[in-house]
């Protein structure tokens, strides 16, 4: 496996088109992409342990989303730091048999954006049990700053979610280009009428779905078919954060062997949880 994993990124360099991406910003989302697994309350005063200390900085008028329904969160709040508002979805919760059913909830529902379009109608209605609530808080805080960056980030589940709301997000901003988007472990979110869709837009300056070695969960569901599920573009793949720290390859185009496609055995569900070398596991077990 470290033999592939280093062939792949030898390859990578060569074969894949760059964009714009900035790693350390990519790194303090991943931050807020941890502290949404902890309790509301130690998100809202941003005294969540190890996961609120990789941006200490913390944010300022935190909106929690929940539906009790579907067992779907997120939240939303001011960061000083990065003069930006920051959008975030949780992933699945491993004790939280909703969050479950809806991975895998693999039926696909029409896509109401673009035509001929398909969806995993388990993530999507995951989403929209939050939309309502996310426009009215991202409203209000668009009032309070109106010159703010905006920022849109989720693991997993809230990783596809994530991806829901950005055609949401693009309106309310004025139909501006979000400024970054990214994501973690994101799982294949449509189908490939849909994934062109995605691509064919100007949703946001700078975005990446970021992928660690063998994370089963970006393989998922399957490319092949009966599932035909398809990836969006823009993937940032690190062949392992343990093994081989911040160095990664970045791929324009989805679904390439060049990227998380190319590991063949991706069946480490470790690697889910270590993105950027954190100890996500511990960090969500101690924030509850």
């Amino acid at each position: 496996m470290k033999l592939q994993l280093l062939l792949l990124v030898c390859l990578s360099f060569a074969a894949c088109q760059s964009f714009t991406y900035t790693q350390s910003l990519a790194q303090d989302l991943a931050g807020f992409s941890l502290a949404s697994y902890c309790n509301p309350k130690s998100i809202e005063q941003w005294n969540c342990g190890c996961a609120c200390d990789k941006n200490p900085q913390g944010l300022r008028n935190v909106t929690i989303l929940f539906n009790s329904t579907l067992q779907a969160s997120g939240y939303l709040g001011y960061s000083t730091h990065h003069d930006a508002i920051v959008v975030v979805f949780r992933g699945t919760v491993p004790w939280l048999i909703e969050n479950w059913i809806a991975d895998l909830n693999t039926f696909k529902t029409q896509y109401p954006l673009c035509q001929n379009c398909y969806v995993h109608q388990g993530f999507y209605n995951q989403f929209k049990q939050l939309k309502s609530q996310l426009v009215t808080s991202f409203t209000s805080l668009r009032q309070l700053y109106p010159n703010a960056k905006v920022f849109v980030t989720g693991h997993s589940l809230g990783a596809a979610m994530s991806a829901h709301s950005i055609p949401v997000i693009y309106q309310l901003n004025g139909n501006k280009p979000i400024d970054a988007f990214y994501n973690y472990g994101c799982p294949r979110v449509g189908d490939q009428t849909y994934a062109n869709w995605f691509n064919s837009q100007n949703f946001a300056l700078e975005y990446g779905r970021i992928n660690n070695a063998a994370d089963p969960v970006p393989h998922l569901p399957p490319l092949l078919y009966p599932f035909s599920f398809f990836h969006y573009n823009h993937e940032i793949f690190y062949p392992s954060f343990v093994l081989f720290g911040n160095q990664h390859n970045q791929c324009q185009n989805a679904e390439t062997i060049f990227g998380a496609d190319g590991v063949i055995i991706a069946a480490n569900v470790l690697d889910h949880l270590t993105y950027f070398g954190w100890d996500w596991s511990g960090s969500i077990l101690t924030c509850q």
